[in-house]
Order: structure tokens, then sequence, then C-alpha cells
């Protein structure tokens, strides 16, 4: 069966689980530990697929050349949805202002927001301390960016050049493709663990409330959201593939990835799924997939900046009753800007993107970024989704413009 068929049916049945046990004394605890468990599982096949996949894939590009036109064709994507994202998002907030609500974490203390900022930057940087790169490779979890660059380095030097690398490179490509087999065992069966994540999500949701006592800000920014993957992307899709690729056949492909990321709210959870997509269902060589796609987990994230230009403006808008059109284009501005340093902030996009928007912008709004905190499964997830589609988008952009991609047939489509 097809995964945009288990996935969704899964999900489905997450939101029966939520509704039926929602009430229950320690069931959102029970699943909240298990969605937690399988969602490090995910990390625990995102590492070593980068280590493998991703530095063999650099390898490839540089045996045949084609790095500089794959990084032309993702730079120009990036800056593309890094910019218009936020600012058809701030768009839509003028046309149909929304308060933000009063959550559970509403009265913390908004220098929470920044301590935690600040640890996770400073935990992201020593990481980058040339110390043992595989110390590095060990404690990555979730700050990838150190790992990225390592492999980064190793993959360019792995390229086949003489006979004594060759053997080298040929090993690292044959681990490259066990972690592709992997990666397909965890797309075509992820729905079980998407069954936990999204009766984690909806519990979530049941519980903090906020869905029920502020329906508006959860329909507006939904249809934002709804906006920007079903007109904007595409329509950038098309225009960076000369209209001669059709945007809703992606789309429909990888809808297993992007369930998984907008019920986990974390991306690296929903990495190898959309690269296995990607490979099998897109027509996508392995070496674009792996290479193309890890860069744009790190420095594509236009999807979080426009969810991070809704809330601030919501904010905003619900601390001072109004919003004007500078505002809402600075503020789309600096998300764009921000957005460039989420990776290092992994899982925690939405609220320290938030915070950090307000700094630029010089705006005060005496720690009312914490309510952020309550709803993060909700904001974190619509964020990870639009990220996770502007990454296999550029996979595929990429793939089309160099025409090294294929269509696959509907019988092997997983």
């Amino acid at each position: 069966m097809k995964t945009w068929i288990t996935y969704t049916t899964a999900l489905l049945m997450g939101l029966a689980v939520a509704l039926l046990f929602g009430n229950m004394a320690g069931a959102s605890d029970v699943i909240g530990a298990i969605s937690s468990y399988l969602i490090n599982l995910g990390m625990f096949i995102t590492i070593p697929m980068i280590v493998f996949s991703f530095s063999s894939a650099i390898a490839s590009m540089r045996k045949d050349g084609i790095g500089v036109k794959c990084a032309k064709n993702l730079l120009l994507w990036t800056v593309l949805t890094s910019l218009l994202l936020p600012l058809v998002s701030s768009l839509l907030y003028i046309a149909f202002p929304f308060a933000f609500p009063v959550t559970g974490s509403a009265g913390s203390s908004g220098d929470i927001v920044g301590t935690y900022a600040l640890y996770l930057a400073e935990s992201s940087l020593s990481s980058f301390s040339p110390v043992n790169p595989f110390y590095t490779m060990t404690v990555s979890s979730k700050m990838i960016v150190a790992l990225v660059l390592i492999m980064w380095i190793f993959g360019c030097f792995l390229k086949p050049s003489s006979d004594t690398i060759r053997p080298a490179y040929a090993v690292m490509n044959s681990f490259s493709e066990v972690m592709y087999r992997v990666a397909k065992f965890y797309a075509i069966y992820g729905y079980i663990m998407v069954f936990f994540t999204s009766s984690n999500l909806f519990m979530s949701l049941y519980e903090e409330k906020t869905v029920l006592a502020a329906p508006m800000f959860v329909i507006c920014l939904c249809i934002t959201v709804l906006i920007i993957l079903l007109l904007l992307l595409p329509l950038l899709f098309s225009f960076m593939t000369g209209f001669k690729r059709n945007p809703y056949r992606s789309l429909h492909q990888q809808m297993a990835s992007l369930i998984m990321a907008a019920t986990s709210a974390d991306i690296l959870f929903s990495y190898p799924a959309m690269l296995s997509i990607s490979r099998t269902n897109q027509g996508v060589q392995k070496r674009i997939a792996s290479g193309t796609g890890t860069f744009s987990f790190i420095i594509s994230r236009g999807g979080s900046a426009a969810i991070i230009t809704s809330v601030t403006l919501s904010m905003i808008y619900a601390i001072t009753g109004n919003i004007d059109m500078n505002i809402a284009l600075l503020t789309a501005f600096a998300s764009s800007l921000v957005s460039f340093s989420l990776a290092f902030f992994s899982s925690m996009e939405t609220v320290i993107g938030t915070f950090l928007v307000l700094k630029i912008l010089n705006i005060n709004l005496y720690g009312a970024e914490a309510a952020i905190i309550s709803i993060v499964p909700l904001v974190g997830g619509l964020a990870a989704m639009l990220d996770t589609a502007i990454a296999f988008f550029a996979c595929k952009i990429t793939a089309a413009n160099i025409n090294i991609d294929t269509e696959a047939p509907y019988k092997d489509l997983i």
C-alpha cells in the first residue's frame, strides 16, 4: 500500500485516539513518552545517513563536476523561498489579522526563551571546536551543522581521482546504498511512528485547549500554510523548472514525509523518509537527494520564517492592538534573516526564531514570547512541514535542471 494512504490513515487514527483517550489519566504521558522515543529513533537513523550518504554524494558530485550547478540551483531556491514565504505570510496577516491566544505558558518569564536560546547557541558553536571529529559525530544529536561540515570536507577529499582513492569511494558508496535501504524501510513502515506522533500532537493540543479557545488563530495559521504549500511553492517550483515539471505530482508523492514532519514538529525526524521518497518516487538520483536535501535542511528554512512571521505579528497585535504595513514588512525581512540560523535550534525554531526577530526589531513584549512554548507541537509542526516541502522541491528542481531525473512508474512508488 502506498505511503500517502498508510500515513493519512495513521494520522486519522491518531486523532481518534486523542478524542477517545484525551481525558484518561496518564494516557498523554504514555503516548508522549513513546512519541519521544520514536523521534529519537529517527535521529538514530538520520546521523549515520548523513555520515555515509552525504559524504558519498559530495564525492560523486565532484567526480562528475556537477557540484557548482547543484549549488546554484539550491542557493537560488533558498533565496526565493526565504524571502517570498515570510513576505506572503506578512501580507496575508495584514489582510486577515488575528491575535495570539493565551496559552498555558503565557505567565512564564521571557528570560526562559532567551536563556534557552543562548544555551542552544553555545552548544551548537561548541560542536565546531576542532577537538575530535569522531566525538562530534557521536554527540551531534540535533546539532547537525558541525557534522554536515565535517562530512562535506571528507566528501570533497573522497573524490575518486586516483586508484588509491577509488576503493574508499566504492566502500562509502556501498554504505550509502545500505543507508538508503534502511531509509526505504523507515519510510514504508513510518506510519507506525506517525500513529504515535500524531496521537501525541492531538492530545497535547486537546490538553492545551488553544484550538478550542482560539479557533481563529489556528484556522488563519492553517490557511496561511495551505496557501503557501498549495499555491506559492508550486508556482515557485514551476518557475524554477521552466514549467516542465508538475509540482502537485511531487507534493502528492511526498505526502508521507510532510505528515511525518507535521506530527513530530521535527524536520530531522522526516529526513530519512524524505530522501528515500525523493529517490524512489520522484526519480531523483541518490547523490542529488543526499547532497541538495541535506544542505536544504540546514539553510532553506523559509517555511519556518513564514510561521515565525505570522506568530510574531499575532503577538504584537495581541499586545498593541494594531499592525501597520511597515512593521509587517520589517518582521518578514527579519524572519528571513533569522531563518539562516535556525539549524542551530532544531525542534525549537519557532520559539527561538520569534525571540530573535523581536530582538532584531527592538520590540519588547515583556516575556509574551514564552507563550509559544505551549503550542510548539502546532506551530513547530506546520513550520517543519513547510521546510520539508521546500527540501524535497529543492531536490527535484536540482535534478530536473541538470536533466538527471526520471519519472518512476506508479507500481514502483512507495
